[in-house]
């Protein structure tokens, strides 16, 4: 009966911890210094497509 209890325990704590909480902890926390030039900080999405190559996952006579 305790080995019951100890694994509903076991279970319940495991649950209710947050994804990731132990590697976490081991992480070091980086900060970056913040922007000090004239010129704005972003990112841009690109979809770049190489038509001159074969899809692999494509069908048959579908796509290049």
């Amino acid at each position: 009966m305790r080995i019951r209890a100890l694994l509903a325990a076991t279970c319940c704590l495991l649950a209710l911890a947050p994804p990731g909480a132990a590697a976490a902890a081991d992480d070091p926390v980086v900060r970056l210094p913040a922007p000090t030039g004239r010129f704005r900080v972003g990112t841009v999405a690109v979809h770049l497509v190489d038509r001159d190559r074969r899809d692999p996952w494509a069908p048959a006579g579908h796509g290049s």
